[in-house]
């Protein structure tokens, strides 16, 4: 892949510093497209007038009004699974026991390990200083549990289980925390365990809503075929997980096939109750993403299909908008529970050619694999600045690779040879007997190359004289420099005119 683009799951565009164009220095990287950025997003919350969103790679994204979104800088490089806010403070948890704190949402520092085991779960308490709780409290893997008792200090308390606590939320200065094989922890001073029997489930539970009149939803693998009661459904306790568990039936069957998806996050705001998850399907099939809402916490209806392009895993009620994220940095939001807009769309393409001149940028993307190949997105983006990106085209030729020269874009794919002044139109300018998989300009000419040795020559990108040689074997990319051409795939073949080559 040429310098200029790096290719992540999802359409994801960086740029170098080279050219005009880019002025920043090649240590120095801005995620350009798409907005805010594309690693999947864990869990997301609200507090102190902002919403937080973390994920992959120590992503950590945050927002004034839930539509516009910058990027942070975490400090890590493990995932997140876990963010909450309490008095002032946010606290974010991940992979290895990771524990980041911030009181703006910007600046962001670590706490020194205390365990070892992924934290999955966090959930804060702004009157703590008054009931005498945690500020916060996480939970994760092998039954981990960590307590912030007084701002930095953090402490593990015992959970009383071994199983894994995927979640936690905070009600009435206590906690209730939910797992694997159907565990409901509650905290109320120190953890006591919910016995299964009294509890009636052996589902694992992803996601648990705590509300302060008294009741607790709880979500999950609730759609094991085998498990009839709770099927496509939402447990809810009347009295913080006490009483047994009753389900909530989800009514519709927009997904196929709808009795199979996992929810993994539920909340509550002033228009009643969302939950999210994932059918565990493609868009070979169908969109894997779930929304499911509720008025009552009673009656819950699947919500339409389009509502996510990728599957959820976290959500929040905050400044009267709902906040959804999930993978691919899918951020949905709505303020109704009716009306969805997702913000940050375009991920069912993958960029795999860019070029640059000094006054435009040109990307080519394909579908993300073969599932998707009825449902890109966008075929061609185009920046004048190389920072803010456009949708060109959704029907433009698939190209492997590009190259910029005298006012041309010169892209080459299986299909042959294509060109663009302003990645608006492009222009077919002949097949290849060979898939083209590399294309470069030196030495005022274009070189493709491809598959069984495919070599073509073009002064304008438009005439193509065929240099191929006779050796098996492909070459998928070509370079100048030192006054000698390279072109490597299986095997390496060099030129000092590009019209003859030599192997080796």
């Amino acid at each position: 892949m040429k310098a200029g683009v790096i290719q992540f799951f999802g359409a994801l565009l960086v740029l170098l510093a080279k050219g005009d164009l880019f002025a920043d220095p090649l240590t120095n990287w801005n995620w350009c497209y798409p907005i805010p950025q594309g690693r999947t997003l864990y869990a997301v919350t609200y507090g102190g007038g902002q919403f937080i969103a973390v994920g992959d790679s120590g992503t950590i994204v945050n927002s004034g009004d839930g539509y516009h979104w910058t990027n942070q800088v975490s400090g890590v490089a493990s995932p997140l699974r876990g963010v909450a806010y309490a008095d002032g403070e946010f606290a974010a948890v991940g992979d290895g026991g990771i524990i980041l704190l911030s009181t703006n949402g910007i600046g962001w520092s670590q706490v020194p390990a205390i365990t070892s085991n992924s934290l999955l779960g966090i959930a804060g308490d702004s009157s703590w200083r008054a009931d005498g709780g945690p500020q916060f409290l996480a939970v994760g893997y092998a039954g981990a549990a960590l307590q912030c008792v007084n701002d930095l200090q953090w402490s593990p308390t015992p959970s009383g289980t071994t199983n894994t606590l995927n979640s936690v939320a905070y009600f009435d200065s206590d906690y209730i925390a939910v797992g694997a094989n159907g565990v409901v922890d509650l905290y109320l001073g120190s953890f006591a365990p919910v016995p299964e029997s009294q509890t009636g489930i052996t589902n694992n539970l992803y996601g648990v809503d705590a509300l302060q009149s008294g009741g607790v939803f709880a979500v999950g693998d609730l759609s094991v075929p085998s498990v009839s009661s709770y099927q496509n459904g939402v447990l809810f306790s009347p009295d913080f997980g006490y009483d047994l568990w009753t389900n909530k039936n989800v009514q519709g069957s927009l997904w196929f096939p709808s009795q199979l998806f996992t929810l993994h996050s539920i909340c509550n705001g002033s228009n009643g109750f969302v939950a999210v998850g994932d059918t565990g399907q493609t868009l070979e099939f169908n969109y894997p993403g779930v929304v499911i809402s509720s008025q009552d916490g009673v009656n819950w209806f699947e919500q339409p299909v389009g509502s996510s392009e990728y599957s959820l895993y976290g959500c929040c009620y905050g400044r009267g908008l709902y906040v959804l994220v999930g993978d691919a940095g899918g951020i949905v939001v709505s303020p109704n529970l009716v009306d969805w807009t997702e913000i940050s769309g375009n991920h069912r393409s993958a960029i795999t050619a860019e070029a640059s001149l000094p006054n435009l940028s040109v990307a080519n993307a394909l579908p993300m694999s073969r599932e998707y190949s009825f449902f890109p997105d966008f075929t061609t983006l185009i920046s004048t600045n190389g920072t803010n990106w456009s949708v060109t085209s959704t029907t433009a030729p698939a190209m492997a690779q590009m190259a910029g020269a005298n006012g041309v874009f010169v892209g080459v794919g299986p299909g042959g040879f294509y060109s663009t002044v302003n990645g608006l139109s492009w222009q077919t300018n002949g097949s290849a007997p060979n898939s083209l998989l590399g294309v470069c300009y030196a030495k005022n000419q274009f070189i493709a190359v491809g598959g069984n040795g495919g070599i073509f020559q073009s002064t304008n990108g438009v005439n193509w004289l065929d240099r191929s040689i006779s050796v098996p074997g492909d070459l998928s990319s070509v370079a100048y420099g030192n006054g000698i051409y390279v072109a490597s795939g299986s095997f390496t073949a060099t030129s000092l005119d590009g019209a003859s080559w030599a192997v080796g």
